[in-house]
């Protein structure tokens, strides 16, 4: 049976009650959060996957990094 998830960085388990001021909906959650800045097609997609884990992707530390060009 293939898993049904729903995958989002790191950085929202580590500072959850701060998205959390923000999600949307009756219960709020992450998922309601992210829905904010999904687009409408992705929005559809994470309505319909209403069984769906949520998982979190390990943080790419090397984004602090990069340096902006002068």
């Amino acid at each position: 049976m293939q898993e049904r998830a729903v995958y989002i960085s790191a950085l929202f388990d580590w500072y959850r009650e701060d998205y959390l001021e923000s999600a949307q909906g009756d219960e709020p959650n992450l998922l309601g959060y992210a829905r904010l800045y999904l687009a409408p097609a992705q929005k559809e997609q994470l309505d319909q996957c209403r069984d769906c884990q949520l998982r979190f992707t390990p943080y790419d530390w090397r984004l602090n990094d990069q340096r902006v060009a002068d």
